[in-house]
């Protein structure tokens, strides 16, 4: 979380003063605000968890319909059932 500090905050926090009075009014809006931030933050996470579900399923479908179709187009489902059993029948 250190990186993700200003660095005039992060010398605050180093030091034992308080902050000057120009900064203490947007240090209060921090203190204030971050609840309806963090509302729309979680807001945007929940839809694009959705997304990454969605996208997902999706993938997946598509990877079962071309195994899907790699099984049904394969060459030997063209021959007959009589090769089989003529095959089959030299087995036994």
């Amino acid at each position: 979380a250190h990186n993700l500090r200003s660095t005039r905050v992060a010398e605050l926090l180093r030091q034992n003063g308080p902050p000057s009075e120009a900064e203490t009014p947007s240090l209060l809006a921090a203190v204030r605000d971050p609840p309806a931030s963090l509302s729309v933050i979680d807001q945007e996470i929940k839809e694009t968890r959705k997304t990454l579900e969605k996208l997902l399923r999706e993938t997946e479908r598509v990877k079962l319909y071309a195994s899907d179709g790699t099984t049904l187009l394969h060459p030997i489902r063209a021959l007959s059932n009589e090769i089989f059993y003529e095959i089959f029948s030299w087995c036994v």
